[in-house]
């Protein structure tokens, strides 16, 4: 987590301050969720995003349910 925020954050230029974040659950078929998870992939490699892997996206999961929680 240490190595990937260090790239995030100077090796690939990202502002703390002007992140957008998106957790994504890809559910169907095997060849679907491949379908769509490349579909979303490629987007965001287009528009300088990148994956921030599937341990990453379950701790974002469960944030929005702390979150949904606190209010």
């Amino acid at each position: 987590d240490i190595i990937q925020s260090f790239l995030s954050l100077q090796f690939k230029g990202f502002d703390p301050n002007l992140l957008c974040v998106a957790t994504l659950l890809f559910e169907g078929d095997r060849e679907k969720v491949l379908q769509h998870e490349k579909q979303v992939y490629d987007i965001a490699t287009k528009f300088g995003g990148l994956a921030a892997g599937e341990d990453n996206g379950q701790r974002g999961y469960m944030l929005t349910f702390v979150i949904a929680y606190i209010r």
